[in-house]
Formats: structure tokens, C-alpha cells, sequence
């Protein structure tokens, strides 16, 4: 009976769901009434452990409504794709108990500056500039390793032992011959 209301709370709650991901992922796989009748009061809490400056940012930068989610512009959609990357960084981390390090990652992708974050959501200076120097140096480490990876992959003996390995050997004259290593006759 209370399933078709989730479909709602999607829709109505979709912004706050975009800033909270991991309620909306809860309400996407829970199948609890209690819960869902709950899910109002659970965003205005987690709403209300944050900075109300950065939530709003948060809101105003990074979601879109639901009727616009299709809609979007270029800089737009690069900003949902920037939330995202942080929201997967973050793994799993909620957003209120670790403020300082998603404006760490705002700041590593550009959004906003230290001097900004610093001004507009009264942070530790020292602390973000700790935080992003981290994240720099993280992200430059997971860049090398991809990149190390990638060279791997994209060596063509490595690719042609791969083929050969799943769909046979490189030698064809091997056709002829048995298990055993007897040729066999025609």
C-alpha cells in the first residue's frame, strides 16, 4: 500500500535526495513503512547537523529539480558529474560529518577556492588546505596507477597473449595434432 509513495517522495524530494544520496539510496532499497513515513524528518535532521550556508550551496550548485533532471545545460551537467566524483570519493562518508573535506574536494576540482570555502562556510584554513593537499596528492598517486595500468593494457604483445591464452594458441600448425601430439590423419 505505502510502495506508490516512495515513487512520490522521489519526485517531490528529489533535490534533497541529490545532496543526501545515501538516504535516497536507502529509500530506493528499503522496504520499511516506518522509514519512509520518517524520510521528512530524517532530511531536516541531517540537514541541520550541516553548515546552513553550505547545504544551500550545496542545493543550489549541485541538484536539479525533477522535472529539469533531463534538461540540463553543459555546466550544469559538469556540476552534477563533479557532485558525483565527490560523493564516490567521499565513499560512503556522510557529507555533515566530514564538511571540511567535501569543500576540500569542491576546492580540488575548482568550484570553488580556499579563500572562498574559507570566507562563505567560516572553515579552518589550515585543515581544508591539509585536506586538499591529501586529496592532490591521492588523486596524482590513483592517476599514475591508472595510467601504469593503461600502458599494460594498451601493450599489443600483451593484448595478443591475452587472445591467444582464452581462444587458443598463436601457432596454427598446432591445428593438426591431437591431444596427445600425434598428427593426425586425413
Amino acid at each position: 500500500r505505502w510502495v506508490p509513495i516512495k515513487g512520490h517522495l522521489f519526485k517531490i524530494l528529489y533535490r534533497e535526495l541529490s545532496v543526501f544520496q545515501d538516504v535516497r539510496y536507502k529509500l530506493g532499497s528499503d522496504f520499511e513503512e516506518k522509514w519512509v513515513w520518517n524520510l521528512v524528518d530524517l532530511l531536516q535532521q541531517r540537514r541541520l547537523r550541516m553548515n546552513e550556508n553550505l547545504y544551500q550551496f550545496l542545493y543550489d550548485k549541485f541538484t536539479v529539480n525533477w522535472y529539469h533532471r533531463h534538461w540540463k545545460s553543459k555546466a550544469t551537467r559538469k556540476m552534477l558529474d563533479i557532485w558525483e566524483g565527490i560523493l564516490m570519493e567521499m565513499n560512503g562518508k556522510l557529507i555533515e560529518e566530514h564538511q571540511t573535506e567535501v569543500l576540500a574536494w569542491i576546492a580540488y576540482h575548482n568550484v570553488l577556492d580556499v579563500k572562498q570555502c574559507v570566507s562563505q562556510f567560516e572553515v579552518d584554513e589550515l585543515e581544508l588546505q591539509k585536506l586538499l593537499a591529501q586529496i592532490t596528492l591521492q588523486q596524482e598517486e590513483k592517476k599514475k596507477k591508472e595510467e601504469a595500468l593503461n600502458a599494460q593494457f594498451n601493450d599489443d604483445d600483451l593484448t595478443r597473449k591475452v587472445v591467444y591464452a582464452m581462444f587458443g594458441n598463436e601457432d596454427s600448425d598446432d591445428d593438426d595434432e591431437d591431444e596427445e601430439g600425434e598428427e593426425e590423419e586425413d
